[in-house]
């Protein structure tokens, strides 16, 4: 081909954005018994944002860089760092002589406890705040006692202190390119080529990221049973219940209207009277102990196992006077399954944001009229 004559336009065009949004929440609660023995829950919770949109094509590691200084990130590095170092013997010296300097070791769990605290000071006070360890034996009291035996003081109880960081990170990066040419081209042996070309490139990248650090809070699953369709939910009222064995009630977090607890009366006497009577209180793993109780070994908790008959959903948990018991015939529930995928999902309080439970993971059962419902494995924070 040999081109006598040509008339050819082109245009093109480019555009381009990333946008990095993160939301951190740092939440700390203390439970408290008083002498009375009523119990009272103090929450502090803080909340920094960051949004950022460019028309500039920035990796998710730049923005990072750019925005890693933060009130309330705990530097992951650092942790990483004192959590792979060996457990310290805890107060623990080689030298017993009273002249002997004073040397206190922490464990990395506890190393990464009080970075957390001083962290928690800092954005609670705007101000440095620095802690270090105490040495009683530098200091020497001369105090007389007094002859007479001091009062008695009682003084409240602490529960528990609990710390939760949680993250959560979105990186969005679009890019479109378009080109566009048209013309005309005439041939030495006389042909006209009418030219139309149009050329679009597009490309999308998401990414989410979450990382969630809690300090001081117990886990406990038992397996959760889900009507019409739905999935877990928890209120932020709780109700006393021996769920980790201890012999001490715990205060639960109460499910939703919609589920219930599955659990087995093993004495029969109509109560279920602690975790033991739940799946996944004393393992861990609410699947694999109702799976010990699959006599055909099918795969399935039906009929042909003994233990249907005495599974009993916890309805309404709560004291002796308000549970409430069915049987899974009388809630229409055919057969359980025993398998199950992992699907974490942190089951927050409404207004602070503090954690009262994850979904772990979520299989299926039947019900005999042939729809699909979902159980679950639900840890709660005790």
């Amino acid at each position: 081909m040999r081109i006598e004559a040509s008339q050819i336009n082109m245009n093109s065009g480019h555009a381009s954005q990333t946008r990095y949004e993160r939301t951190e929440t740092l939440t700390t609660e203390r439970r408290q018994t008083n002498a009375q023995g009523e119990e009272s829950t103090q929450r502090t919770s803080l909340t920094r944002s960051t949004n950022f949109t460019s028309k500039e094509l920035l990796t998710y590691s730049d923005l990072r860089k750019r925005f890693s200084e933060s009130q309330l990130e705990p530097d992951e590095r650092r942790l990483a760092s004192l959590q792979s170092q060996p457990m310290a013997n805890t107060a623990n010296t080689t030298n017993t002589s009273a002249d002997a300097p004073f040397r206190l070791e922490l464990s990395s769990d506890d190393r990464v406890r009080l970075l957390l605290i001083q962290q928690l000071m800092q954005s609670l006070t705007g101000k440095e705040f620095k802690m270090q360890l105490f040495d009683a034996r530098s200091f020497k009291l001369d105090l007389e006692l007094p002859s007479q035996p001091l009062p008695t003081i009682t003084t409240p109880q602490v529960e528990s202190f609990s710390f939760q960081y949680h993250r959560e990170e979105t990186f969005y990066q679009a890019e479109n390119t378009h080109f566009k040419a048209t013309g005309l081209v005439k041939t030495a042996d006389g042909r006209s080529i009418d030219i139309s070309l149009q050329l679009n490139l597009s490309r999308e990248l998401v990414q989410h990221n979450s990382f969630m650090l809690r300090v001081g809070q117990n886990l406990t699953d038992p397996l959760v049973i889900n009507f019409n369709g739905n999935s877990a939910e928890l209120t932020e009222t709780r109700f006393e219940f021996d769920l980790t064995l201890d012999g001490h009630p715990n205060l639960i977090p109460s499910l939703g209207a919609n589920s219930a607890f599955l659990a087995l009366d093993k004495n029969n006497d109509g109560i279920i009277n602690d975790g033991s009577e739940l799946f996944g209180a004393i393992t861990g793993d609410g699947f694999n102990e109702l799976a010990a109780y699959d006599d055909d070994n099918n795969g399935w908790i039906d009929e042909s196992d003994a233990v249907f008959q005495h599974l009993k959903l916890w309805v309404h948990p709560g004291n002796s006077d308000s549970q409430q018991l069915m049987t899974l015939s009388e809630a229409g529930i055919g057969a359980i399954y025993l398998g199950n995928a992992k699907t974490p999902f942190s089951l927050l309080q409404s207004g602070d944001s503090s954690l009262l439970g994850m979904i772990q993971s979520t299989g299926i059962y039947l019900s005999e009229d042939g729809s699909v419902g979902t159980i679950q494995h639900v840890d709660l924070t005790v």
